[in-house]
């Protein structure tokens, strides 16, 4: 009796720490469904912002990159802002380095951002920060609560060159020893 009582608490404990390990992976595809949304502005792609980004939010839920923009409160306005995002020609997330924190039917996640964007006037940026972010899980499965863009610095870029496989990739990068 007590072997099966073990092993009943084993199986429990395995139970849990998959479900863990699910529910994080779960929340890394909500991420990248997030990045698939926004990039554009390549042929394969299509335009920036073209995907259905508020449908990652729960109905209440806040998107938030202020002081250099202003935060939008519910679906409809996350829509909206994703709406007028779309005058960005390019846009190109990097979200990499996920702290994720599961609690029962909440999580929290941290990441760092790399990304490049052309702005509508033609100029281009590199952008980094980081995400400080609220889930929830719904019958949908999981869905944000709070993303937030903290930025740590920004530069312009040059311009982007011709497309891959215009020239080598040696001579786009100069070389030094030492």
């Amino acid at each position: 009796m007590a072997d099966t009582a073990q092993l009943t608490r084993r199986i429990e404990v395995l139970e849990r720490r998959l479900q863990a390990l699910q529910d994080k992976e779960d929340i890394r595809a909500l991420k990248a469904r997030y990045c698939d949304y926004v990039d554009g502005g390549w042929p394969e792609q299509g335009g920036t912002h073209a995907g259905p980004v508020a449908d990652l939010f729960v109905d209440d839920g806040v998107w938030d990159a202020s002081p250099g923009m202003p935060a939008a409160r519910g679906k409809a306005a996350i829509r909206q802002l994703f709406v007028d995002l779309r005058a960005l020609p390019f846009a190109f997330h990097n979200a990499i380095c996920p702290d994720i924190k599961v609690t029962g039917d909440e999580a929290t996640g941290h990441w760092h951002f790399i990304g490049a964007s052309e702005m509508p006037d033609g100029a281009s940026a590199w952008f980094l920060g980081t995400y400080e972010e609220r889930y929830v899980r719904t019958a949908e499965g999981w869905r944000y609560r709070l993303m937030k863009y903290v930025g740590v610095r920004q530069a312009a870029r040059a311009p982007w060159g011709g497309p891959p496989g215009a020239r080598p990739m040696t001579e786009a990068v100069a070389y030094t020893e030492g």
